[in-house]
């Protein structure tokens, strides 16, 4: 069950993924939403970023770190995998973040592996119950 974020100044660490797209035999491409496409490397891809940074901050979250994962599909259990889910928990409660933003909706079932992963003292949320909470 997805939570909502709770009034009062929170702690934030951003997850953003960076789905491979083959434009041809060496180079790819990152989507990072639906409709935008783009360079892994590219000014974009941190204006991207940086917008999921603003979300944040207009729902009064202080962002204290980010991370991101290219991967070719996302991990249908956890979005990113659990590895990085590894890295996440512990460079997020290094930081004193309260809750994990990813930058996309998750699934339930997603949502509630990445809980177990991550452990109770981080509150899990995706950009639509971000979207939802700023308006």
């Amino acid at each position: 069950m997805k939570r909502k974020i709770e009034a009062g100044p929170q702690k934030a660490y951003l997850v953003a993924l960076c789905q491979e797209i083959p434009r041809s035999q060496n180079k790819y491409s990152c989507t990072v939403s639906s409709s935008m496409s783009l360079s892994s490397s590219s000014t974009e891809f941190r204006q991207y970023f940086d917008e999921l940074l603003l979300l944040a901050e207009s729902a009064g979250l202080t962002v204290v770190g980010s991370t991101w994962q290219r991967r070719k599909t996302p991990h249908p259990r956890t979005y990113i995998g659990a590895g990085k889910l590894s890295v996440v928990r512990t460079e997020a409660l290094k930081s004193g973040a309260s809750l994990v933003l990813f930058d996309h909706e998750l699934t339930p079932s997603q949502l509630q592996n990445i809980e177990e992963i991550l452990g109770e003292r981080l509150l899990v949320v995706d950009r639509t119950a971000v979207i939802l909470d700023v308006f």
